[in-house]
C-alpha cells in the first residue's frame, strides 16, 4: 500500500512539473490561515478511529522571481477517541498537538490563478495525550509534515498533509486555508 500512495504522489508531482509556468513577480511577504480535519492513521487499542480538527497560521516569505516561499507556521491539532474496551476508564481521550516549525514551499504556478504547490514543514510538536500515563503533563516530539495543495486566485487554498511523528499521533489532514498579501504585483 505505502508503494502505491508513494508511486501516485510521484506521478502527480512529475506531471504538475511539467505543466509548471514561469513565476509572476508576487509580494514578498504573506500570511495565511488554515483549518480543516484530521484523522489519525493508526488506531490506538481499545479505542475507536477518530476525526478531529487541524489549525494553523503561516508567515511566508516569497523569494524574489523564484517558486520558493519559506517562514514560521503554528499549527494545533486535536482528536477526541471513544473508549471501546477499557472499564477502567472514561469514555472519550483527548489527543493534543501544537507543532511549532518552519516550513517550506513550491509553487509550479506562482502568481497564476490557479497554482499548485507542494511544500514541508518540520519542528517539534508538544503533544498532551491523556492515554500517556508517564508524562502526564505532556512532551515534546519532532515531526515532519509534507503536504500538497492548490491556491486559487492567490488568496484560497485547499490542503491535504500527513503529520509524521510519535506513533499514534501521526494523522492525514484535509485543510482550507486563505492568504492575506503576497498576490501578483
Amino acid at each position: 500500500m505505502n508503494l502505491r500512495i508513494t508511486t501516485l504522489i510521484t506521478a502527480v508531482l512529475i506531471a504538475l512539473g511539467l505543466g509548471a509556468k514561469e513565476p509572476l513577480a508576487v509580494g514578498p511577504i504573506e500570511f495565511g490561515l488554515q483549518g480543516g480535519i484530521t484523522t489519525p492513521l493508526l488506531n490506538r487499542p481499545h479505542f475507536t478511529k477518530s476525526t478531529g480538527w487541524d489549525a494553523g497560521v503561516e508567515l511566508m516569505y516569497n523569494f524574489k522571481h523564484k517558486p520558493w516561499a519559506v517562514g514560521p507556521t503554528i499549527r494545533m491539532i486535536s482528536i477526541e477517541r471513544e473508549n471501546v474496551g477499557l472499564p477502567d476508564m472514561s469514555v472519550f481521550i483527548r489527543n493534543f498537538g501544537l507543532q511549532l516549525g518552519v516550513a517550506g514551499e513550491y509553487n509550479f504556478n506562482r502568481g497564476y490563478a490557479l497554482n499548485p504547490y507542494v511544500g514541508a514543514s518540520t519542528g517539534m510538536v508538544f503533544i498532551a495525550d491523556q492515554m500517556d500515563e508517564d508524562n502526564p503533563d505532556g512532551y515534546m516530539r519532532p515531526f515532519i509534515r509534507p503536504h500538497v495543495g492548490l491556491e486559487i486566485v492567490n488568496r484560497f487554498r485547499f490542503e491535504a498533509a500527513l503529520l509524521v511523528t510519535e506513533r499514534y499521533s501521526t494523522s492525514l489532514s484535509l485543510t482550507l486555508g486563505f492568504r492575506f498579501g503576497g498576490g501578483p504585483k
